[in-house]
């Protein structure tokens, strides 16, 4: 038994009719499974927390059932869509950051438009129900997880843009391995991923701030078109040798550059192959990147 919820659960329902206290202890078998369920999701046990009384008496409908609407309804339809979330290792991760306290709290709160919410407050993950949609839409509870997990997240990097990323590095180890291909070196890539999205998420072109990995690095992004490039560029062996001499790091990185001075420039600075672009023209014209190259050579 969830010894932090029991002790307070006798003295807050003692004062409720018999009929709801006889429920509420009827459903407890019920709340135990499903916080068995949420600690083998997580690896960590969970409290959970709800005032019957409350409940009670803020709603109209299902007074005399509230225990089977909290923990089965509300509780159990919660981890079955936890479940599905933390299926994505990044998301679980995020969960555990955001609930510190290790504790689900159920609240009847009348300020709230949708069916419920789920916010993160005080270390806690509370399940949030207007009075007028109690046991309504229950399947629906945690669904939206990832961006409510993503509005709690104060990572220097949200999770969905650490996801972005995450889920494009195959293809920018595909690229890197053309480009490794066509100069016969090794190269690597270096970004100051949290500077260049900061300036991303400030800039007017801050609706793809979410997609930097997959614009950066996937199959359309920049580190592919320069792959395309490089790969034309180095047919030429004198070509070839002095690319790998502008850039002895055998290093490639990406910034912003208000400086920049068309959609694209890839320079080389302190010998690292650096792809360039102002925010106003992040992803535009991504193909020309690597043109500015052998006019620098």
């Amino acid at each position: 038994i969830n010894a932090e919820y029991m002790g307070t659960h006798k003295h807050k329902t003692m004062s409720l009719p018999l009929l709801v206290r006889k429920n509420i202890r009827d459903s407890e078998p019920k709340r135990e499974e499903y916080l068995h369920v949420i600690k083998d999701i997580l690896g960590q046990p969970y409290a959970f927390e709800v005032s019957f009384e409350e409940v009670h008496n803020k709603v109209d409908d299902y007074k005399d059932r509230v225990g089977d609407v909290v923990h089965e309804a509300y509780l159990g339809n919660f981890s079955d869509n936890l479940k599905n979330f933390c299926e994505d290792s990044a998301n679980k991760e995020a969960f555990l950051n955001a609930t510190p306290a290790r504790k689900i709290v159920f609240r009847i709160d009348a300020s709230i438009d949708d069916y419920h919410q789920i916010q993160f407050k005080d270390g806690a993950c509370h399940i949030v129900v207007p009075p007028k949609y109690f046991w309504t839409n229950v399947d629906q509870v945690g669904r939206n997880l990832l961006q409510e997990v993503n509005q709690a997240d104060n990572s220097d990097l949200p999770l969905v843009v650490r996801k972005n990323l995450r889920d494009n590095e195959e293809a920018k180890n595909q690229a890197l391995a053309r480009i490794e291909a066509a100069l016969g070196q090794r190269y690597t890539f270096e970004m100051d991923v949290v500077a260049q999205y900061k300036v991303l998420a400030a800039s007017d072109r801050a609706d793809y701030k979410e997609q930097i990995g997959e614009i950066i690095f996937g199959n359309y992004g920049y580190l592919n078109g320069l792959a395309n490039k490089l790969e034309s560029l180095a047919q030429d062996d004198m070509v070839k040798e002095a690319i790998n001499d502008a850039a002895s790091s055998h290093q490639i990185t990406f910034k912003f550059d208000k400086d920049c001075s068309s959609y694209n420039e890839t320079k080389f600075i302190n010998k690292v192959m650096t792809m360039t672009t102002t925010p106003g023209y992040f992803w535009t014209n991504v193909d020309q990147i690597g043109n500015t190259i052998e006019s620098q050579l």
